[in-house]
């Protein structure tokens, strides 16, 4: 599905990002990102595979990142290895699907939180609703991470606000993108076609 929609996006010019017959209401940046690699790298399945591997390394970084906060330094090889070996990592970069970079996003909104720097958390949740809609439940998932990990910051109205703040951006993206599709389609999550 988003390389079938990456196709209609490359194949049509990058004139539209909605085609109705393909269309579920999902945000398409995936499928955005893999037709401009494949305007810059050529059209193919190897380009395809290639996508995903900035999401990988960024994976194995972020573990890495996030271990050495709560792993003996003896050990951080073997957390490793067990993240390039599990199970849904290796499908997810198999298939060379968006679920990857998800986890990427997820796993750097994470080590912001850790960190406790608003930034980072803002840019990195940025772009998780607009990959998919289910994004916006990590998006929240995050913020109660937020919220425990980081609850002295949350003590006053106005330290509550400047940490709420580095949702806002986010929840705008996802506002902007439902506002735009409806005004493209006339529909939000239900269509004559079902639900989406």
């Amino acid at each position: 599905g988003i390389s079938r929609i990456g196709n209609l996006i490359y194949d049509n010019h990058f004139s539209s990002i909605i085609f109705n017959e393909w269309d579920n209401g999902t945000p398409p940046l995936y499928s955005i990102y893999l037709a401009i690699l494949w305007a810059v790298l050529g059209k193919s399945l190897f380009v395809c595979h290639i996508a995903v591997l900035p999401f990988a390394i960024g994976i194995v970084y972020c573990v890495y990142k996030i271990s050495i906060r709560f792993i003996d330094k003896n050990y951080i090889s073997l957390a490793l290895l067990l993240i390039l070996i599990e199970p849904s990592t290796l499908t997810q970069t198999i298939l060379a699907g968006y679920d990857i970079a998800l986890c990427f996003l997820f796993l750097i909104a994470l080590d912001g939180v850790l960190e406790n720097k608003r930034i980072k958390i803002a840019l990195s949740l940025l772009f998780i609703p607009v990959l998919n809609l289910r994004g916006f439940t990590i998006v929240f998932s995050v913020f109660l991470m937020d919220i425990y990990i980081n609850r002295a910051a949350y003590k006053n109205v106005k330290t509550i606000l400047i940490n709420v703040a580095a949702f806002i951006p986010a929840l705008l993206l996802f506002i902007i993108w439902l506002s735009y599709h409806y005004f493209q389609t006339g529909w939000l999550y239900f269509s004559d076609r079902g639900s989406h």
